[in-house]
């Protein structure tokens, strides 16, 4: 994207242009963590003089949602139990099961790191990151 650099106008006065700034912006995925600093390197190289942030995701991701969606059940009912419980009640039940569809969450690694401080100790370090699936389920019981 090219935008336009305008003077600060004094009163009746129109601004004007003092020059342009330009911006390219590119994603890259790779499944190889050992490969990162190698291509934040390489893009250091080319010219690139800001990384936005890195983003860390799981490539499948179904079994950590299906052990999340368990866990998150089983806490659930505990939950249920103990609610119905305190107020004397028994569950009798399940009337309706739900769950919320979420996705693992983009941990991001320091935004807006400028990568000419990074070129200055290459190859550029990356640190693994701790990616939580979380599942939220809601459960309504029939009571007696």
């Amino acid at each position: 994207a090219v935008s336009r650099e305008y003077t600060r106008p004094r009163p009746r006065q129109k601004p004007a242009i003092v020059g342009y700034t330009a911006q390219n912006a590119i994603t890259v995925q790779t499944p190889e963590m050992s490969k990162l600093g190698t291509l934040i390197d390489s893009a250091i190289g080319a010219g690139a003089n800001r990384i936005n942030y890195l983003n860390f995701g799981l490539r499948e991701e179904t079994k950590a949602r299906e052990q999340a969606i368990t866990a998150a059940s089983k806490d659930a009912q505990a939950q249920a139990q103990t609610l119905a419980a305190s107020l004397g009640v028994k569950l009798k039940r399940v009337v309706k099961a739900t769950t919320v569809p979420q996705r693992a969450p983009i941990v991001p690694a320091r935004g807006g790191m400028m990568m000419a401080q990074a070129a200055e100790r290459a190859p550029t370090p990356i640190e693994a990151t701790q990616i939580t699936v979380s599942a939220t389920v809601s459960l309504t019981y029939e009571i007696e």
